[in-house]
């Protein structure tokens, strides 16, 4: 298992994630799905991954899917790496779920290969996406908010400031669930039981006890 979850950012920010997952795929096949945005923001959404993350690592094998429904493990033979965009996380995890990808894609971990989770990216990797109630709205109404559970039942908040400390801490006590919050810049690199944080700067973890601790770059979690 190789997996990447970022809290958000661009440039500069996120360049030593970025830097790792071009690290990880070499000059292999990379999928984007931009499924967290509109279908007509696909094409905004591609251009952003291009000019902040294709176009520095120079990297020119990659191509977007638009359409999950019936993609098979098999139609990413030869694919080493997976980017899961930022956006909506409610309509992403409908999505996944939806046309069934998500299958595919516990699959494609298996296989060792790279998934990139980029904000709403993600958080759909961990145990919830309740933690994306305070920046995104539900617009869709989904009621499973059950994610795929990859980081030790633990949950992630995205683009975290000391501002949301409460907002997570309300999280805590409703779902008793650990929380990491990941700044912008700041991730987690989980390979196979390795887990450490990654990035430009510290996340910081909330305990069911509603304990915050600081997690240095560097530290496995």
């Amino acid at each position: 298992m190789k997996l990447i979850l970022s809290g958000g950012g661009k440039g500069k920010q996120t360049e030593e994630i970025d830097s790792l997952f071009f690290e990880l795929v070499k000059n292999g096949k990379v999928v984007f799905i931009p499924h967290s945005r509109k279908k007509e923001e696909f094409e905004s959404s591609l251009n952003w991954i291009t000019e902040n993350l294709f176009l520095p690592f120079e990297h020119t094998n990659f191509e977007m899917w638009t359409n999950l429904e019936n993609k098979s493990i098999g139609d990413l033979e030869g694919v080493q790496g997976i980017i899961i965009g930022g956006g909506n996380t409610f309509r992403l995890l409908k999505e996944l779920k939806d046309s069934k990808f998500i299958e595919t894609l516990r699959k494609f971990i298996k296989n060792d290969r790279v998934v990139y989770g980029i904000s709403a990216g993600a958080i759909i990797l961990t145990k919830s996406i309740i933690t994306a109630e305070p920046l995104d709205e539900n617009k869709i109404g989904l009621v499973d908010l059950e994610g795929m559970n990859l980081l030790n039942e633990r949950d992630i908040f995205c683009h975290y400031e000391e501002k949301y400390d409460k907002e997570i801490s309300k999280i805590i006590e409703k779902e008793n669930t650990e929380i990491i919050g990941l700044p912008e810049g700041s991730g987690i690199y989980l390979e196979n039981s390795s887990k450490k944080i990654i990035g430009s700067g510290s996340a910081f973890i909330f305990s069911k006890e509603n304990d915050k601790k600081e997690l240095k770059v560097g530290k496995e979690i």
